[in-house]
């Protein structure tokens, strides 16, 4: 007989919400929707876009285990404490706010490594002390980041 049992834990906790019509949902990190309410008192929780349908206490927002998934990863993001917002409405151009700066996903097509990538572009965004406004995904290998002429001019000063 063993001498050992392993239990594995994975905690739930409220992390999103939705809206559909005039009431909120509040969706667990694990995408379970926990409950309805027309007040939210959480400002913690970030806002989710999802597919006009009404959500369903008790069970996940979606069956699609990709979007688990990069809900998942997300999660896992050095940055993930300052996302506002992640707009899943349309699977193919996914949409996510992160201190400010839309991020355009695209599709999930290499989510994880496009994933990694936006770790590190935030994270040099950051060690250059740039203003960035946007950040695409999905335009190909490279991302496109715009950020603010003046975060530009700034830099050419300390130089």
């Amino acid at each position: 007989m063993p001498d050992k049992i392993v239990v594995k834990v994975k905690e739930e906790y409220p992390y999103m919400y939705t809206t559909y019509k005039k009431d909120k949902y509040i969706i667990t990190n694990n995408g379970k929707v926990l409950d309805r309410t027309i007040k939210l008192n959480n400002k913690s929780l970030i806002k989710i876009k999802l597919p006009k349908k009404k959500p369903q206490i008790g069970k996940k927002f979606t069956d699609d285990k990709n979007i688990l998934e990069f809900i998942s990863l997300l999660q896992k993001l050095k940055y993930s404490k300052d996302i506002k917002e992640i707009d899943l409405e349309n699977y193919n151009d996914i949409g996510i706010i992160i201190k400010d700066i839309q991020i355009n996903f695209g599709d999930l097509k290499n989510y994880k490594y496009k994933l990694k990538l936006l770790d590190s572009v935030l994270k040099d965004i950051d060690n250059k002390k740039l203003k960035a406004y946007s950040i695409s995904l999905d335009k190909g290998k490279n991302p496109v980041v715009e950020v603010e002429e003046k975060s530009l001019d700034e830099k050419d000063e300390d130089n």
